[in-house]
């Protein structure tokens, strides 16, 4: 397990923070993943802390899974860039997959990862998608 991976286990330990199901996915990137869900509007969006080798920590949140289609690409698409303008620690984005997905880059250099800002942007993270979710419904 990746060193950072490691502290943010030891700190939601300390701080008797459950609800985590940590994954080692045994990739190139010794990548961790420690996933959750967020209760919205009856919905339960998978979340997830993503560790890996480099200076990077992402929080990821997949909004509505292979949502988008020809059909509500333009409006989702320009509530995405609407609300990417609005808030300077997250991104929405379209996935691959056609997901409407959302994501938190939390750089740190070697000695200066910090759990506590990592549970702080979590915490926004959520906020952000109690706050925002309900205008990508009719969308979906």
């Amino acid at each position: 397990m990746v060193k950072q991976a490691k502290r943010y286990q030891e700190f939601l330990e300390k701080n008797n923070v459950q609800g985590f199901a940590v994954q080692e996915l045994n990739d190139e990137a010794e990548s961790v993943m420690f996933r959750s869900n967020i209760l919205v509007r009856g919905q339960e969006l998978p979340i997830a802390v993503i560790f890996d080798k480099s200076i990077f920590t992402i929080i990821r949140v997949n909004l509505a899974p292979k949502a988008v289609n020809d059909s509500n690409m333009f409006e989702a698409t320009n509530l995405m860039m609407r609300l990417n303008g609005r808030n300077k620690a997250v991104k929405y984005y379209l996935a691959a997959d056609a997901s409407i997905v959302l994501d938190c880059v939390i750089p740190a250099f070697a000695g200066q990862f910090s759990p506590k800002l990592v549970q702080a942007m979590l915490q926004m993270v959520c906020g952000e998608v109690i706050e925002h979710y309900g205008e990508f419904i009719p969308y979906i």
